[in-house]
């Protein structure tokens, strides 16, 4: 993903360059990170629906999508560094899911709530290496969050259809998946940053 990357690079040296306070080095890794995260997230995007269509479960796509939204921002969880290894991850998991869905109707999804929930309560949020949660406040604000856009999605859900319904469960569930040290582990990823990102502070 080179072209994302220096796409974003000439963007945030834009930016430094025309801001009207003083960047400090912290200060423009982050907006570099958040502009790449950006133009990555429209490509991921853009992608994941061309398969959606291309496999005729567009909607079905766009429902993953709205439920991951929905969860993600609170919930967090891990990060890979390579633009093309993070865009395959969430083709297997968002298109994956859709079309486990799709394909197998007959079974309950709404059982993998219970694992959901349980992954929510204890490892909600997950950090990052870039993005660590240091203060303890904001953490419990994003868990309570995260519970509340769990229980978000499942009132839609119980308003749904079948099919509808059991999207927005495996959604939830791969979310869910994705703050859990095993994950973690299997895609070698450091857990509790901000254990780390304290000891280099201090």
């Amino acid at each position: 993903m080179d072209i994302i990357n220096n796409i974003s690079k000439k963007v945030a040296d834009f930016a430094i360059e025309n801001s009207t306070k003083n960047m400090t080095k912290d200060d423009q890794e982050i907006l570099l990170y958040r502009i790449t995260n950006f133009f990555m997230n429209i490509y991921k995007v853009t992608t994941i629906l061309i398969i959606g269509y291309i496999l005729n479960i567009f909607m079905l796509m766009l429902l993953t999508l709205l439920s991951y939204t929905l969860l993600k921002p609170f919930i967090r969880g891990f990060h890979v560094d390579s633009g093309l290894y993070c865009l395959i991850i969430s083709i297997f998991f968002m298109v994956g899911g859709a079309y486990i869905a799709n394909t197998f109707t007959d079974i309950k999804y709404i059982y993998l709530n219970i694992v959901s929930f349980i992954l929510i309560l204890i490892y909600a949020p997950a950090d990052t290496k870039k993005r660590p949660i240091i203060d303890p406040k904001y953490k419990r604000s994003l868990k309570i969050k995260g519970i509340i856009s769990f229980i978000l999605l499942n009132i839609i859900a119980l308003n749904m259809d079948i099919l509808t319904s059991n999207v927005i469960y495996i959604s939830i569930f791969t979310a869910t998946l994705s703050i859990t040290p095993l994950m973690y582990k299997v895609f070698n990823q450091p857990y509790d940053n901000y254990i780390e990102y304290q000891k280099n502070k201090a």
